[in-house]
């Protein structure tokens, strides 16, 4: 199916503590989305808060923004944050459980919406990010998130550069897009429009056809900046030496939804608590008793 109102509901803002020149500072400092994680018990599953981790390490103490069904909108905690389990600061993927309510109101994102269970995307499809747009507060207070759009450019490069920190530059592999990108939409999800061979028909008759479906392909982490020489007018005329400001190449760096999956399946924490809730639906099903809430009902 196509993009529709409700993808938005899968995407929260990330709310965080963080010191800055020996000072606390409070707000809002990413994007992050819900996904389900399918239980082995049959209409059960897993709510996972995802985002980037470079989002989230610095953080003392985080939250996220959740709309309330009864209006407003409330900060959950986040008490932990599970990252890769290759400890590679380039698998910039991280991950908290969450237990569902039905307080909020929210959308949360399948597992069979990963693109590479359906075999990858294709150059020149359509991508949208859903996430902050910080510079409209209206919107950050009434979590309400912006939608923007691109073109798939590169899939799966080696060697793409991020600079985590002046002066510091690792190099990721990722998937490049044709894109506009903020760095409040660090954690968004890359969605695409991939189209498939359809099969419909009428009267008994089979007709094949074309349509589009929406995948998941991964996550921003990041977007390319150029410097370029800055003109100054006024009194910042008289300053001498080479001023430059970054300008944004419109080149948007999409981290593979693969280091999701292997997060989400490998973290051996977050396996085994799945594994020993899963054990007791199963023996209280066979009891016949009343299945507790440490499943999410879907």
């Amino acid at each position: 199916m196509p993009l529709n109102d409700t993808f938005p509901k899968a995407i929260v803002f990330i709310v965080g503590e963080y010191e800055k020149d020996g000072v606390i500072h409070k707000g809002v400092v990413g994007t992050g989305f819900l996904v389900l994680f399918p239980s082995s018990v049959a209409g059960k599953g897993y709510i996972y808060v995802c985002t980037s981790a470079h989002v989230v390490r610095p953080l003392i103490r985080s939250w996220i923004q959740l709309n309330k069904k009864a209006g407003g909108v409330e900060p959950v905690p986040v008490h932990t944050w599970f990252y890769h389990p290759s400890n590679d600061i380039a698998d910039d993927v991280a991950v908290s459980p969450m237990r569902g309510s039905a307080d909020y109101d929210y959308r949360l994102l399948p597992m069979n919406l990963f693109i590479d269970a359906y075999g990858g995307a294709r150059l020149g499809n359509r991508v949208y990010f859903i996430g902050l747009l910080g510079q409209m507060k209206n919107m950050v207070a009434k979590n309400i998130p912006m939608v923007r759009g691109g073109t798939v450019g590169a899939l799966n490069q080696e060697g793409v550069p991020i600079e985590i920190a002046p002066g510091t530059t690792i190099n990721v592999k990722a998937h490049l897009m044709d894109c506009r990108s903020f760095g409040g939409f660090s954690g968004s999800p890359c969605f695409v429009q991939a189209d498939g061979i359809s099969l419909t028909g009428e009267g008994g008759e089979a007709a094949i056809g074309w349509a589009s479906s929406t995948f998941l392909l991964g996550l921003l982490i990041a977007h390319f900046d150029v410097n370029k020489p800055a003109t100054l007018t006024g009194e910042l005329a008289s300053i001498s030496g080479k001023v430059e400001m970054p300008i944004n190449t419109g080149v948007g760096v999409v981290l593979p939804i693969e280091r999701l999956r292997e997060l989400l399946m490998e973290e051996k924490q977050l396996a085994g608590e799945r594994k020993k809730m899963d054990e007791q639906l199963v023996s209280q099903e066979k009891q016949s008793a009343a299945t507790p809430d440490l499943a999410t009902d879907y």
